[in-house]
């Protein structure tokens, strides 16, 4: 399956079950690369109580 622009990264995986197998300290750090990603153009916040991500055109140009 091919990644698009827009593809989302629903926060009750990313929350729900995947971090839930985390470590706190690997939380942290997880959430530290989610702002740095955000900050660089990669995913953007699209919001809900468990934040939800999308992909950018930015993050499919380089992953596809």
């Amino acid at each position: 399956m091919k990644a698009r622009a827009g593809d989302l990264l629903p926060g009750t995986w990313l929350y729900d079950d995947f971090m839930a197998n985390l470590s706190a300290k690997e939380q942290l750090t997880l959430e530290e690369i989610i702002n740095e990603m955000i900050k660089d153009g990669l995913i953007a916040y699209v919001g809900g109580t468990k934040p939800t991500y999308a992909l950018t055109q930015k993050v499919v140009d380089i992953l596809c």
